[in-house]
């Protein structure tokens, strides 16, 4: 009985040496680690494969929640409130500079794809006239800094002898901030509208993006639409949309 209790024991200790907790961070990543403490700023761990080696931190605004080693898991603004007596003061709604970081330093900048509608229709300068277009559909992909955009324009209406509809490709290089993403870039496109015409311009605008995925932005498109003639082109970007 004294053997059993001896090998229980030391089952015991080596199990609680590889005891597993996760970081929960607002977009849904995780990240393994043991949990040393959690200050009135930062979480504290170690890395599992070097629990004799330093001790790391990563700020409270960039995480959601913790998931303890026996499964138990509590959100950061709860456990917060319980343990200092004091409101939660980050605001947890936004992707933080320290979780950017962390999924810099991690490797975990994994492609993301995002949809979303732009309100803003493309507005084309004919001589003296002006032609407006129609709204359109994005569907982006996002990798570090890069950010890559496929627009289809969409006819609200059809008239007879009057059907349009557009395709274009936009690259552009994002700088991050703590609430979002500046961006510029340029690409080419095509569109037809009771003729064929090619487009090429440069977009600049700026992302506000939320933890739970949804972002909103605002920007320009300033181009030109080459068939005969080159026509100037400019398009309000007016959108939201959901990134995955």
């Amino acid at each position: 009985m004294r053997r059993l209790w001896v090998i229980l024991f030391v089952f015991a200790g080596i199990f609680s040496a590889t005891a597993q907790d996760q970081i929960i961070f607002h977009n849904g990543g995780t990240f393994t680690a043991k949990i040393m403490e959690i200050t009135r700023k930062n979480v504290i761990y170690k890395h599992l494969d070097d629990l004799d080696g330093p001790m790391y931190s990563v700020h409270l605004s960039s995480v959601h929640s913790i998931r303890y080693e026996n499964g138990r898991q509590e959100r950061i603004e709860t456990m917060y409130r319980r343990e200092f007596n004091e409101p939660y003061p980050f605001d947890g709604s936004i992707l933080s500079d320290a979780q950017r970081r962390y999924e810099g330093e991690s490797g975990n900048d994994r492609l993301r794809i995002a949809i979303s509608a732009d309100a803003g229709g493309l507005i084309s300068i004919v001589g003296d006239t002006f032609e407006f277009g129609d709204p359109s559909t994005k569907v982006e992909f996002i990798k570090n800094n890069f950010l890559s955009i496929i627009n289809i324009s969409i006819p609200t209406q059809f008239q007879e002898n009057d059907f349009r509809i557009g395709f274009s490709g936009m690259f552009n290089y994002l700088w991050k901030s703590k609430i979002g993403d500046f961006y510029l870039g340029g690409g080419l496109g095509y569109t037809y509208r009771n003729d064929h015409f090619f487009t090429f311009g440069v977009n600049v605008g700026y992302r506000f993006v939320t933890s739970s995925g949804m972002y909103y932005g605002a920007g320009v498109y300033i181009g030109g639409k080459l068939n005969d003639e080159i026509n100037l082109d400019i398009k309000p970007i007016l959108g939201t949309g959901y990134m995955f």
